[in-house]
C-alpha cells in the first residue's frame, strides 16, 4: 500500500508532504504553508527519477518549471509569481 506523511495545522496543510508508491519510492514531495503550496513541489515516476521539479511561492509557480520525459529528456518552463513568461 502507498503512504503519505501530511501535517496539518488547523485543519491545513503545513510543512514538507511526501508521497510514496507501494515499493517504498518517493513520488511526490511538496511544502505547504497556510494551506498554500510554498516551496518545492515534485514529482517523480514510479522508479523515483524525477518528473517535474518547480518551485511555488503563496500557490503560484514561480521560477524554472524543469520537465523530464521517461528517459530523461529535461524541459524547461520559467515562470514568474503564476505567469510563464518563456
Amino acid at each position: 500500500m502507498a503512504s503519505r506523511l501530511w501535517l496539518l495545522k488547523k485543519g491545513r496543510k503545513e510543512g514538507l508532504h511526501r508521497q510514496w508508491n507501494e515499493q517504498g519510492i518517493l513520488v511526490f514531495e511538496a511544502e505547504y504553508r497556510d494551506g498554500k503550496r510554498h516551496g518545492k513541489m515534485n514529482k517523480f515516476y514510479e522508479d523515483g527519477k524525477p518528473y517535474i521539479v518547480q518551485h511555488f511561492v503563496n500557490d503560484e509557480i514561480d521560477g524554472v518549471k524543469k520537465s523530464y520525459d521517461k528517459e530523461g529528456n529535461l524541459a524547461e518552463s520559467y515562470y514568474e509569481i503564476g505567469k510563464k513568461v518563456r
